[in-house]
């Protein structure tokens, strides 16, 4: 029987107030978590192939839980990334995510189309 190396995985979680996501993460995008382990690895997968950053974050609002996923890519014009998250799209089938800039969200459906935009600039 061939040895058999245990790899350990380590998770760090920083606590911050909801009013203070955008000033934390930054420009980027969001996706929700997926649940499905399989999904999650072909995603993280297809990330590392497109040379992304990511970082896991959890909120908590009126009692639920949301788990998500922050995404900022090195070098890449938002055209590009814009389709690399319509494919994310398809890979999850999921129907939208969210685009953060300069303290606005927008919410992008799988098309490219935006269904919703929040400016939290004054804040």
């Amino acid at each position: 029987m061939a040895n058999r190396k245990t790899i350990e995985h380590c998770m760090i979680f920083e606590l911050f107030t909801i009013k203070d996501f955008f000033s934390y993460f930054g420009d980027g995008y969001c996706i929700e978590m997926p649940s499905n382990k399989t999904k999650l690895d072909n995603l993280l997968n297809y990330l590392s192939t497109q040379k992304a950053v990511w970082k896991f974050y959890a909120t908590l609002t009126n009692g639920t839980w949301f788990h998500g996923i922050h995404i900022t890519f090195q070098n890449e014009k938002r055209i590009k990334a814009e389709t690399i998250m319509q494919n994310i799209c398809k890979i999850l089938g999921i129907g939208s995510y969210c685009v953060y800039a300069g303290g606005t969200q927008t919410i992008i459906d799988a098309e490219g189309d935006v269904i919703a935009f929040v400016d939290f600039s004054e804040m």
